[in-house]
């Protein structure tokens, strides 16, 4: 998949469409599309099927289910950025299916927001094995030996198993690779990283990182 198709005048047509609904303050969040105004996703394709970054941008659904996520968690004021920066970001006619597994990665293992320098992630050796097999996972994709289904979906289950609840964090990154995109990235906001919230304290530096993160990896990826 192409992102925007190959095609310039497509990044440029979704870049004014948000350009507009910023300058009319009509980016919110916690709406996805109504009289006008809207999340991340809904000022870019005015609506909610996140589908449509497929069909209309060329941006794998995934990616989009993402950009969802992080605006959503990000401080009012970010959040209203956050949809340009996306888009500006990407460059056309590449290949984005590096961005997720990098992203997995690096929120496991960074020096300075890593999962694994938490005291309490360390301390939880269930936990630390969960997280550590889902990022075995993600850079087998990175290095072209992709995991089966069947792989991603028998961890899955078996973090399942142990408690959905305790084990957030890897429980998603595993769900993620299943096709249970709706509700896989719920982990950004979980106590299990940090922050609990969106906006304040220490998770609102947290979410600003993966935030920054996410844009330095899209504006990373390279051409089909």
């Amino acid at each position: 998949m192409k992102t925007f198709h190959g095609k310039q005048s497509v990044k440029d047509k979704y870049i004014e469409r948000v350009k507009a609904h910023a300058k009319a303050d009509e980016i919110v969040q916690g709406s996805y599309w109504e009289n006008g105004k809207g999340c991340a996703v809904g000022c870019t394709i005015h609506g909610n099927d996140h589908k449509k970054y497929e069909t209309e941008l060329g941006i794998p659904k995934e990616i989009a289910y993402l950009e969802d996520t992080i605006f959503e968690r990000l401080s009012n004021e970010e959040a209203k950025d956050f949809p340009l920066r996306f888009l500006e970001a990407i460059p056309v006619g590449v290949d984005l299916s590096h961005v997720i597994p990098e992203l997995v990665i690096w929120q496991f293992e960074d020096k300075e927001h890593g999962l694994k320098n938490i005291k309490e992630v360390q301390e939880d050796k269930e936990l630390c094995g969960f997280c550590e097999e889902v990022v075995a996972l993600y850079k087998r994709e990175l290095q072209a030996d992709t995991p089966s289904q069947d792989e991603y979906q028998e961890l899955y289950k078996r973090i399942d198993r142990a408690g959905a609840r305790a084990w957030a964090w890897a429980w998603a990154g595993a769900r993620a690779r299943t096709g249970a995109w709706a509700g896989a990235w719920t982990w950004t906001g979980t106590g299990a990283w940090t922050g609990t919230g969106a906006g304040t304290g220490a998770g609102a530096e947290q979410h600003t990182a993966l935030a920054d993160k996410f844009i330095e990896l899209l504006a990373s990826s390279r051409k089909v």
